[in-house]
Order: C-alpha cells, then structure tokens, then sequence
C-alpha cells in the first residue's frame, strides 16, 4: 500500500500497406537503375572537379570499364576524353544559380587507347555563388545507328574528328566578322579570351586579336570578302599576354553568299608561334654573334701585325742595351706585354677559326714563370698567390696560347670562389696513366 507500479501502454498498428509501399518504392527504383544501366545511350555524372561520380553499365561498356572495380570520384573527365575534347567541355559554363545544356561532338578514349566518336548532351550547373557544380551527360555512340545512314554518319564522324584534331585553331566568321563556329584547339588556344558562351553569343573574331593589329586584320578580312586568294597572314599577340605569339592565316570562302545569316564569309585559322619566334631571335643573335666574331677576327689580324712590330723593336732595342742599363727592365717589359698580347690575339684567332692551334712542346716552369704577373694582378691584392714548381717536369705538347687561357681561367674561377680572399696555390708535377685512371 502506498506504492505506485508502473503502467506500460502498447500500441499496434498495422504497416503491411507501409511496408508493401516501401518495397513497390524500391522495386521501382531499381527498375529505374536497371533501365538506366542498359538503356541504348551512356550516361555519366560528375562532381564540381570533374571526377566521374557514376557511370551506367553501357557507357562502361563501350570504354571497356569493370563496375565491379569502379570506385566513384577514381576516374576523371579528362583521362576518358581524347584530344583537346576537354576543351569543348570546359567552355560550357553555366551562370550563376543556372544551368545550361550544351550538345558536343567528341572522341572518348577506351580502356584499350581506341578513339569512340560521341555525341554529349551535357548539362552543367553553378551555385548561386557562380562556383562550378556537378555535371549530368547523356552520350551518344556515333558508330551506331541504321545501316541507311551509316555513310553520312561515318562521314560526320570523319570530318568532326578531322575539325576537333587538327593542332590549328579554325573558326568560321560571317560577313560581319562575328564568330560562327570554332573548333577545340580554337577554344583551347584562346581559352583566356573567350568561351563558349562568347561564341554563342557571336562575338567578333577581332577579340582574340592584339588591338593594335586589328587593322590589319580588318583588311585581311576585307581581301577574304572580295573572294582573293592572295592574303597575307597576320603575326599578333595574344590580348593580355604579350610573351604568347599567334599567325592567322584568312582565307575567303568561294561558296560563301556574303549576305544576312549564318553563312561563313571566311575562314579563319590560327597557329602559336610562340616557340619560333624564340627560335628566330636565337637565330638573329647567333647571327650577330657570328658578325662579331668575324670583325674581331679582322681586327685580331692587324693587331697582330702591331704586335710584331712592337717585339721586333724591342729585340732591337734589347741587343743596343745591356742588362745593367737603367732602361733595360721597361724595354724588357714591353716585350713580355707585347709577347702575352700577342698570345691573347692567337687565341682569339684560334677561337674564329682563322687561325689553327700550334702545339709545341713546352716547359711549364718557363711558361708558368711568365705568367705569374699576369696572375697576380687578376687575383687581386686579397689573395695569397703561390707556384710551386715540380722537379724534373715532363716536357708538355700543347698550344701556349690556350694553355695559359686554361691557367688564367682556373684562377679568375679560385678568385672569385673567394670574395673574402685566402691563399691561392698553381701546383705542377708529373703524373702517370696509371694515376689519371683511378
């Protein structure tokens, strides 16, 4: 007594029609799966970075992919498409909070690397912050399809695989100079200038022209509609990046009618040059590297004979003068700058190829002791220079003017090795065969 036990309430309701609902739900969706799976068309759907997020048993199929190995988001847009298809692809945008279909004819790669003709209906999305949002794409088999139309189809296939692969840019412009139609490598090429939706709009083909070649093309253009064979083509840059290089080439088109409509007025091709015209300026440089090397090797010449003139009158002054005689050291001097002069003109002369090198044989000791001066002044005050002389040296069998080129180099190299200054040490002995192999 005085005690409250607790009460439990049960209530029962009957959810066989619930649960029959459920089922019948499902069944459908599955239904729904499996004729999406094996409906006659591919379908694919992508994330906002192009990863491949589903894929029906068709479209697998047909590019030779295993679903049972299929990891959503593991394959990308731009590994199953061929070419510059991706191109044609990344030009449909939609605006913000929109989205937008477009039809695109284009090669997918299969498993096996075989090209499979398409035809997309693609349909992208954007958020309303204009940010990229999942893609939806039904796909066509192109090589399929009634035997009746079997020709015509394989020549639309032909000629959409010879417009979307070929490495020029084309695009067809309508008497206006609006922009019809344009290929992947145009959308590719000029993709920061404009895009599918500038092309929808038909927007004139100039904008993809630097503006100060824009007359120039605008007679070109005008040559193209007075049906000339004859134009020349127009070397521009790309708007906003004056490093890329671009040629059109405009041709007229003998058929076209000139009038109001859809009808091209020419035809309008475009190739980058920018690597040429890196090419040709290397090529004018060497050019002028090449003049100048043959003027310095006229001037060398004369020089050279200055310089002879110079060491035949200090022999003659030398034998006047005896070596106690207080002008003997300068006349001495003269000669030993005249003699190293003369060295750096044969190498210059040896270096444009109007003089042939001389090996002689040398003694290093001799050589090295008339170029110690010549060291010490261009390793500067800084630096300790030291030549240790080997004994009983070999004799050595080189041309002296690129031999003390060699020795000069080694020390302007040790020299600048140290900005702060330190000890520099030209050391000669004899070496065996033996020693230089290991």
């Amino acid at each position: 007594p005085g005690q409250r036990l607790p009460m439990l309430a049960w209530q029962l309701a009957d959810i066989s029609q619930e649960r029959a609902e459920q089922e019948r739900f499902f069944l459908d969706l599955q239904k729904a799966i499996d004729h999406l799976d094996h409906a006659p068309a591919g379908f694919f759907s992508a994330d906002q970075e192009g990863r491949v997020t589903y894929i029906n048993a068709t479209l697998a199929e047909w590019l030779g992919i295993d679903l049972t190995s299929f990891t959503p988001g593991a394959v990308s847009l731009s590994e199953i498409v061929a070419g510059d298809g991706m191109a044609l692809v990344r030009s449909v945008k939609a605006d913000p909070g929109t989205t937008r279909n477009a039809v695109i004819d284009l090669d997918l790669t299969t498993a096996t690397g075989e090209a499979l003709p398409v035809r997309f209906m693609h349909r992208v999305s954007a958020s309303r912050e204009g940010l990229n949002g999942p893609t939806r794409t039904i796909v066509l088999n192109r090589t399929q399809g009634e035997d009746a139309s079997a020709d015509l189809r394989a020549s639309e296939v032909r000629f959409t695989r010879f417009f979307n692969s070929t490495p020029m840019a084309i695009a067809g412009v309508d008497h206006n100079g609006r922009i019809l139609r344009t290929n992947a490598p145009f959308l590719s090429l000029f993709s920061s200038v404009v895009d599918r939706d500038a092309v929808d709009r038909r927007v004139r083909l100039d904008t993809v022209i630097h503006e100060r070649d824009r007359p120039a093309f605008a007679a070109a253009f005008e040559k193209a509609q007075q049906r000339q064979a004859d134009i020349e083509p127009i070397d521009t840059l790309l708007p906003g990046n004056d490093e890329r290089h671009i040629r059109f080439y405009v041709n007229a088109v003998a058929d076209g009618t000139g009038g109001e409509g859809a009808e091209e007025s020419a035809i309008v091709y475009a190739v980058e040059t920018t690597e040429q015209k890196a090419l040709e300026g290397q090529m004018a440089q060497s050019q002028k590297m090449q003049a100048v090397g043959q003027l310095a090797g006229g001037i060398a010449h004369d020089f050279n004979n200055v310089l002879t003139a110079i060491i035949m009158a200090s022999d003659l002054l030398l034998t006047n003068h005896r070596p106690s005689d207080p002008s003997f050291p300068d006349i001495m001097n003269i000669k030993q700058n005249a003699n190293r002069a003369a060295s750096l003109v044969r190498q210059l002369l040896a270096f444009s190829r109007k003089q042939t090198l001389r090996p002689e044989v040398l003694n290093l000791t001799d050589v090295l002791a008339d170029l110690r001066m010549l060291l010490a002044r261009l390793v500067g005050n800084d630096i300790k220079l030291k030549v240790d002389h080997g004994r009983d040296l070999w004799p050595v069998k080189v041309d002296i003017g690129q031999f003390e080129q060699v020795v000069v180099n080694l020390a302007v190299n040790a020299r600048d090795a140290m900005p702060a200054g330190g000890d520099l040490t030209v050391r000669t002995r004899n070496v065996t065969a033996e020693e230089c192999k290991a």
